[in-house]
């Protein structure tokens, strides 16, 4: 799976490993300020130069944000976020406040553009798959589909509920075009390929000749 790219801010809660090699792997705890998250804990996996800059802090008293490439990962029928952390910033205690409140504003800025994108909205519609007769669907193996657009490959894509998705007899179709070896690219339905790929799950999917952007403007995409 091509791993999405996370910023998360919170502090070591135990450190489960340090390798010979000076890079250590340690159970994250995720600060609630992280709101985009729905999950409270991940494992961390620290290369040396950055395991040296935290590795003699207070635990208790540092708070570090940090930068890194995720996947979910099964463990005991149990999710959980697994990250490579790629950049570490320390956060000074007196900094927390002012951080909050900027994390507040944006916030605020956020809901204010959600209730401009739901007005423009109307003109959209993401369900592209009810333009399309039902048996020009197949079902796909979805270890043949690949992320290949842009788009999908630098996605950030917030933590979804894996134990809901989980219980879905049903998941939303993909689109794919074909590429070489037998191989689909993904046009639309990340979301969809995502849950595919951790619960290996073939999809229903409607091979097209379009890319993303012809797709997207012959179907009316938002997205």
């Amino acid at each position: 799976m091509n791993l999405a790219f996370i910023k998360i801010l919170g502090q070591i809660d135990k450190v489960l490993k340090e390798d010979e090699n000076g890079s250590a792997t340690v159970l994250f705890k995720i600060d609630p300020e992280s709101k985009n998250l729905n999950t409270s804990i991940a494992m961390v996996e620290f290369k040396k130069k950055h395991w040296d800059k935290i590795k003699n802090s207070p635990k208790d008293l540092l708070k570090v944000t940090l930068y890194g490439r995720y996947d979910l990962r099964l463990k005991n029928n149990k999710p959980f976020m697994y990250v490579r952390c790629e950049s570490i910033r320390k956060i000074k205690q007196k900094n927390i406040e002012i951080e909050t409140q900027q994390l507040e504003l944006m916030l605020k800025d956020k809901v204010k553009k959600k209730k401009k994108k739901k007005i423009e909205k109307e003109n959209f519609n993401n369900k592209w798959y009810e333009c399309i007769p039902k048996e020009e669907f197949t079902e796909i193996d979805i270890s043949k589909v690949k992320l290949v657009e842009e788009i999908h490959l630098e996605a950030i894509i917030p933590i979804f509920n894996i134990k809901k998705l989980s219980k879905y007899e049903e998941v939303n179709p993909i689109a794919v075009r074909r590429l070489e070896n037998g191989e689909y690219g993904l046009v639309t339905g990340v979301r969809s390929f995502l849950v595919g790929k951790i619960f290996d799950k073939n999809l229903r999917a409607y091979i097209t000749d379009l890319d993303r952007q012809t797709f997207k403007e012959k179907y009316s995409l938002e997205i």
